[in-house]
């Protein structure tokens, strides 16, 4: 699942909201911006999904991975 640098930076925190529901255990990519393009980080594993409303869930990462330049 491809993630976005607001839910990483709201992963960070412990969970952030998608609207694509992703099953546990899937990998987590951010797709980061860069003046030369995009950059495909591995950030880490879904560990837990918990529906809001619908169509939309908050998702926790096992070992969200630093990356450098998103401490902000």
């Amino acid at each position: 699942m491809n993630i976005t640098t607001t839910q990483y930076r709201q992963g960070v925190k412990g969970c952030f909201l998608s609207a694509h529901r992703p099953q546990p255990g899937e990998s987590l990519t951010l797709v980061m911006p860069t003046c030369r393009g995009r950059r495909f980080i591995h950030v880490g594993k879904v560990q837990r999904i918990e529906a809001v409303g619908s169509g939309r869930c908050l998702v926790w990462v096992s070992k969200l991975a630093f990356v450098e330049g998103m401490n902000y």
